[in-house]
């Protein structure tokens, strides 16, 4: 936004290693219309932390990934081929992603990698807030749940993601 000045792609490197050193799971919250726009979203942040994400962990010998939650906001789920099904989604966000990772310089010895190679994916829809809110609160505490019950098969939280940073490690 404005209020950060001329030089918001210094912020978003800052934030974006800050995330990443800390985060085993960034959630990526995008209106379902935003789906494949490269501003809405927010594509350029997400080349950002592709590329910070080598320089931060290329040296790591414990091949930890870090999981990406693509969370589609107001999100009508298919009743008729009026609406979108989350296949559609998925489809042109790892699309999306893909062409993303092709595009950022890489260290010699990732020049052939994927993106897969680093990040894992996942994929949650929501109905709209005020025109399903119950079905919204519903679905808000299944997500909940995979991220805080460990009994849950499609939990979230998982030591693949742990990534261990000591404190001397942030400079």
């Amino acid at each position: 936004s404005r209020e950060r000045g001329e030089d918001h792609g210094a912020f978003e490197r800052k934030t974006s290693l800050f995330s990443l050193s800390l985060s085993e799971i960034l959630i990526i919250n995008m209106w379902t219309t935003d789906v494949g726009l490269h501003d809405g979203a927010n594509y350029g942040l997400l080349k950002i932390v592709f590329e910070l994400n080598l320089q931060l962990f290329q040296h790591a010998s414990n091949g930890n990934k870090t999981l990406l939650l693509f969370l589609f906001r107001d999100h009508t789920l298919p009743e008729d081929d009026e609406h979108t099904p989350l296949d559609y989604f998925v489809n042109v966000i790892t699309e999306d992603m893909g062409k993303i990772w092709a595009s950022i310089s890489k260290p010699e010895n990732f020049a052939s990698s994927k993106v897969t190679d680093f990040f894992d994916f996942r994929f949650v829809s929501l109905p709209h807030k005020v025109h399903k809110s119950k079905e919204f609160k519903r679905q808000v505490e299944e997500l909940k749940h995979r991220f805080l019950d460990p009994s849950n098969p499609d939990r979230l939280l998982s030591k693949n993601y742990k990534k261990d940073i000591p404190a001397d490690g942030f400079a």
